[in-house]
């Protein structure tokens, strides 16, 4: 089974952490990112970042097309993989 992992990381409110699994990072800036992740480019429809986060968060299948997900903060890191 395939997990589709991703994070929100509008206006660079925080810096990614390096991981050994594949994930998405759906952000409004197009940062270097470190290894393993991909950086997605959205563009937010609110000026708050906050807010703005909100939207790719809870409606990722606007974006992807993934029977599983896994959303979590950038700054966490993952142990084991996600399945």
């Amino acid at each position: 089974m395939k997990v589709l992992r991703y994070t929100v990381n509008v206006n660079n409110y925080e810096q990614l952490k390096p991981t050994p699994y594949f994930g998405v990072c759906m952000s409004d800036m197009l940062e270097e990112t470190p290894a393993k992740w991909m950086t997605w480019k959205i563009h937010p429809f609110h000026t708050d970042p906050r807010k703005a986060a909100r939207h790719p968060k809870l409606a990722y299948h606007h974006y992807f097309q993934s029977e599983f997900s896994l959303y979590h903060d950038g700054n966490i890191e993952l142990l084991v993989p996600p399945h």
